[in-house]
């Protein structure tokens, strides 16, 4: 096998590798140079949230904020962190969502997050919001605890219209660790909110424990 064979195989790696692990100096949805994971031209096609919002239902009452709306940009960095893996995109967003939370004041000293099932887990090999929260604790140095599991297994929330969205989740959560979040102000994170059906029963399991606050947080927000 000459020189000019070792070269080109050389060469093969090299683009597998790029394929692989794409470099921190590209954007992770279109691929150009920047020095921040994302482009200016896919960073201004981000439609930002503004403010705070509540879900209210059955006398139980939860604030919640979202980073951006579900398009363009922001479901192409979800999308790539749930389904390729793009950890790269996932940073981003936690990073985003850190810095939601320093604009908004939102109180805090301890970060939790929606559990996914067994199944969910398997097929994924990694839980999207829990990867959130522990960047967004990270960069904030506030502490992430485990605090709910799924107790019953459940449909994708996508494939449901609204009303059997709330019927799907609920009872499907219990609260765990439950010492750890006593007089505590939680965020509570997850990575799109619909009808808010997910949060809203969690949100309500966590609340069973005399905590001080509890806000939601997700990466985005898609209009019904």
């Amino acid at each position: 096998m000459g020189n000019g064979t070792f070269k080109y195989l050389d060469i093969i790696k090299e683009s597998i590798a790029c394929l692989l692990y794409p470099s921190k100096d590209q954007c992770v949805i279109c691929g150009v140079y920047s020095k921040h994971g994302i482009c200016e031209n896919c960073f201004h096609k981000i439609n930002w949230c503004k403010g705070n919002f509540y879900i209210n239902k059955e006398e139980f009452k939860i604030c919640c904020y979202s980073t951006a709306y579900y398009s363009s940009s922001i479901m192409e960095m979800i999308l790539s962190l749930k389904y390729k893996k793009s950890f790269r995109s996932g940073e981003i967003l936690a990073s985003y969502m850190a810095e939601k939370i320093i604009k908004e004041n939102i109180p805090c000293d301890l970060i939790t997050y929606i559990p996914s099932d067994k199944k969910s887990l398997k097929k994924r090999g990694f839980n999207q919001s829990e990867f959130l929260a522990k960047n967004i604790g990270d960069i904030l140095q506030v502490p992430v605890k485990n605090t709910l599991i799924k107790v019953k297994s459940t449909k994708e929330q996508k494939t449901l219209n609204r009303e059997n969205r709330w019927i799907n989740l609920e009872k499907g959560f219990k609260l765990i660790n439950k010492d750890e979040i006593i007089d505590k102000k939680i965020i509570l994170i997850d990575d799109i909110i619909t009808t808010g059906a997910t949060v809203y029963f969690a949100s309500k399991e966590i609340c069973n424990v005399n905590i001080k606050e509890l806000n939601v947080l997700t990466v985005a927000k898609i209009v019904v």
